[in-house]
């Protein structure tokens, strides 16, 4: 086993109930990030790692493999997805006795993802990166950003950079996508931060480009993806 997809998908959503198997457009939203998964056709393997049951027999539905449920432990709010995956990819090496060398995180509420994508992030981590992540690019972006204190009454500046050497720089600034994360196991397996300068990003074009975190997101998302399947 070269390559392993791991889709984290927990149940707990605070904020859109179910998101991970939410309805969108006739199938749980979490079986578009399979789709593309299965369609890159990168992976040897493909796991569910979820606490889940109801998760996990969707996925399998869906032709994704499973080890069981995800220990409550590694299932919280505070559970970093680096946690997850070093989790995860211990216990599954050790069940198939191989260690896999490109390990790829997917996140399950991405439905605009492209396997495309997935398929460049692939050729990327065979390269020298320790990991290869989805980023999308600002498209109106400040320097002057702010966010107002409510319990203080105050507004707190996010960016202090000099304004006029950031506009004759013309840096492009970009954001976690929240799609995918390759890795090399090492990588995982040691915990290096995957947001490292040494890592490397595939740029998400814009209409296949949303993160879902809220209604109003999951929303936009629909919009996008009606346009994207003209």
């Amino acid at each position: 086993m070269n390559t392993l997809g791991i889709i984290i998908a927990r149940k707990g959503s605070r904020r859109i109930k179910n998101k991970n198997i939410k309805n969108f457009f006739s199938k749980p939203i979490i079986y578009y990030t399979i789709k593309a998964a299965i369609k890159s056709k990168v992976f040897d393997k493909l796991i569910i790692s979820s606490n889940s049951k109801k998760i996990i027999n969707i996925c399998k539905k869906y032709g994704v493999s499973s080890f069981g449920k995800r220990p409550e432990k590694y299932s919280n709010d505070k559970t970093s997805t680096i946690d997850v995956m070093n989790f995860e990819i211990k216990k599954i090496s050790k069940i198939l006795r191989k260690k896999p060398k490109y390990i790829c995180c997917l996140y399950p509420a991405a439905p605009l993802i492209d396997y495309k994508d997935i398929r460049k992030g692939f050729r990327l981590i065979k390269k020298k990166y320790p990991y290869v992540f989805s980023a999308g690019m600002y498209q109106s972006f400040s320097p002057e950003s702010f966010w107002f204190d409510k319990k203080n009454k105050k507004i707190k500046t996010i960016f202090k950079i000099k304004q006029k050497k950031f506009l004759n720089d013309k840096k492009k600034f970009y954001y976690d996508a929240a799609q995918f994360y390759w890795g090399k196991y090492d990588s995982w397996i040691k915990k290096k931060n995957i947001f490292f300068e040494k890592s490397m990003i595939v740029e998400i074009k814009r209409d296949s480009l949303q993160d879902i975190n809220t209604i109003e997101d999951l929303n936009f998302a629909k919009k996008l993806f009606k346009i994207k399947n003209l």
